[in-house]
C-alpha cells in the first residue's frame, strides 16, 4: 500500500519542504482508479497530481541506496592504485562522506569492485572503461580497503551498475529512477510511472517519459521501454515538464540520457539446427529470433522473459505474423518474432503465378512462383 503526500501547487513551485496531510490509498481506491472510474485531481492537488509524492518509507520500487558517477580522472603520477584512479560524486548531491571521514564534493577512488555483478572478464573490463568515461552510474558504497602492506585504498564496492544508452547526456538535469506504477487509466495524464530521485527521499508520480529527446535510435528507445515495462526499470537524466490533458495536469520526464541496468552473463540459446541441440526455453520465456528474419526457417535465437504486463505507450512495431503491435512489449507477450520497428504496411499478399506470397515479401519470378523478402536478390 502506498502512502501519498499531497502538495499544493504553491508549495511545489516555491520548493518548500512542507508536506500536506498524508492520504492512505485503500485497495478499493486503487482498483477504481485503475479502471478509470476515478481520475487524478484536475487542479493538480490530489494524490495523483503532478506534485504528489509517495512516502519512501513504504515504497518498494526502485532500490534506495547511494549512486555515484565519475567527475574526473586522477592525473597524479604515482603507483596505482594509490594514484591514477578516479574521483566520484554522489549524483543529485553537493557533498559526500569519503572513506577517511571527511565531507567533500568528490572523493578519490583507487579501486572499483564490480565482482558482485557476476560479469565475465571482458564485460568487467568494458564496464571499467565506460565508468571512467562517465557513461556508467554505480550503486554501492565507499570503503577503505587494505592493499599491500598496511596501505589503505579508497574502494567503491558496486552493488549494481547502469550504463548510458546514447552518450549524449546534457549538463542540466537530475537523475531519476523510473519504474511502472501498475496504474492503468482511460484518460490522461495518467500516473503510469513512479519516479525516484536518486539519493533523495521522495518518490513522485510520473505521467509520461520522453526517451526520444535523448537522441536515441528507435531500437534504443524500444530497448529502454522494454527494460521499463518488463525489466528492472531505468534511470533517466533530465527534467520534469508539465503536461495537460482531460484529467488535469501531470509531469513528464524529458531525458537527455537514460541508463539501463548492466546484467551479467549472456542469454541462453534456443531453437535452430545445432549440435548439440539448443535447450527449450522456460514456460515464462519465448525464443526471440533476430529481427527482420521472418522468412528464414530454423534460425537459433535467445530465451527472453515474457512480461507479466506492458506499459501502454504507443511505439508500434511490426511482427512476423503481419500484425502491428502498439509496442515491443505486446509483441513479445504474443511471442511473435520482430519484423521491423514501426507499423506493418498492411498491403494485401501478392499473387506470384500460382503462389501467394507471404506477408512482407514480394513476387520476383511469377513463372516459378518465387517470392523474396525486401532487399534480397531475386532469382530469375
Amino acid at each position: 500500500m502506498l502512502k501519498v503526500i499531497s502538495r499544493s501547487p504553491t508549495t511545489a513551485r516555491s520548493g518548500c519542504a512542507q508536506r500536506g496531510r498524508a492520504i492512505r490509498l485503500t485497495s478499493v481506491a486503487v482498483a477504481l482508479f485503475s479502471i478509470g472510474l476515478i481520475a487524478p485531481a484536475a487542479n493538480g492537488i490530489g494524490p495523483f497530481g503532478p506534485d504528489a509524492a509517495v512516502d519512501t518509507q513504504e515504497q518498494d520500487g526502485f532500490p534506495r541506496a547511494t549512486y555515484y558517477r565519475v567527475t574526473r580522472l586522477d592525473p597524479r603520477l604515482c603507483p596505482s592504485p594509490i594514484c591514477g584512479g578516479v574521483f566520484v560524486e554522489r549524483v543529485n548531491k553537493q557533498k559526500l562522506r569519503c572513506p577517511d571521514g571527511t565531507r567533500e564534493r568528490e572523493c578519490y577512488v583507487g579501486i572499483v569492485d564490480f565482482s558482485a555483478l557476476g560479469l565475465s572478464t571482458e564485460e568487467e573490463a568494458q564496464l571499467h572503461a565506460d565508468f571512467s568515461a562517465k557513461r556508467v552510474l554505480v550503486r554501492g558504497g565507499l570503503e577503505s580497503v587494505e592493499f599491500g602492506t598496511g596501505i589503505e585504498i579508497s574502494t567503491l564496492v558496486a552493488t549494481d551498475a547502469w550504463r548510458g544508452v546514447t552518450g549524449n547526456q546534457g549538463d542540466r538535469g537530475r537523475y531519476f529512477g523510473v519504474t511502472p506504477s501498475g496504474i492503468v487509466c482511460i484518460t490522461y495524464p495518467c500516473p503510469t510511472l513512479v519516479s525516484f530521485k536518486l539519493n533523495r527521499q521522495v518518490v513522485f508520480w510520473l505521467h509520461g517519459i520522453d526517451l526520444g529527446s535523448s537522441g536515441a535510435t528507435s531500437e534504443q528507445i524500444g530497448f529502454g521501454f522494454s527494460e521499463l515495462s518488463s525489466g528492472p526499470g531505468l534511470i533517466g537524466f533530465g527534467r520534469r515538464r508539465k503536461i495537460e490533458g482531460p484529467a488535469g495536469i501531470g509531469r513528464k520526464l524529458v531525458t537527455s540520457e537514460f541508463y539501463t541496468k548492466v546484467e551479467g552473463g549472456s542469454s541462453r540459446a534456443c531453437g535452430g539446427f545445432t549440435f548439440p541441440p539448443n535447450p527449450s526455453c522456460e514456460p515464462r520465456e519465448f525464443c526471440e529470433q533476430p529481427a527482420g528474419t521472418c522468412m528464414i526457417a530454423d534460425l537459433p535465437g535467445t530465451c527472453e522473459d515474457i512480461s507479466e504486463a506492458c506499459i501502454e505507450i504507443y511505439d508500434p512495431v511490426c511482427g512476423c505474423d503481419g500484425l502491428t503491435y502498439s509496442n515491443d512489449c505486446h509483441r513479445q507477450r504474443a511471442q511473435a518474432a520482430l519484423d521491423h520497428p514501426g507499423a506493418c504496411s498492411h498491403l494485401p499478399p501478392a499473387t506470384c503465378g500460382a503462389t501467394t506470397c507471404a506477408v512482407g515479401t514480394t513476387c520476383c519470378n511469377p513463372l516459378l512462383g518465387i517470392c523474396t523478402p525486401p532487399g534480397e536478390a531475386c532469382i530469375l
